[in-house]
């Protein structure tokens, strides 16, 4: 009969637990969605690259989400 010590047993689930902690790890990392941290955006008025005989009275910016007009800048 052979017997194994409890010294080998508490090893053996160590290295199992390790592998599949390692496993799901990945497995998370791997499957994770990218996050996106700026909105984008969608549309001008006037179109960009348009001409304009004059200045335009008024830039319309549209983007995909909310943005902090705080945090913004805008150069025309």
């Amino acid at each position: 009969m052979h017997t194994v010590s409890p010294h080998r047993r508490r090893l053996t689930f160590t290295a199992t637990a390790l592998r599949f902690g390692l496993a799901t790890s990945f497995a998370v990392i791997a499957l994770a969605m990218p996050a996106q941290a700026h909105s984008d955006l969608i549309s001008t008025d006037p179109e960009a690259g348009s001409r304009l005989d004059l200045p335009p009275t008024e830039v319309r910016l549209t983007f995909t989400e909310e943005i902090s007009t705080r945090l913004s800048t805008v150069s025309v």
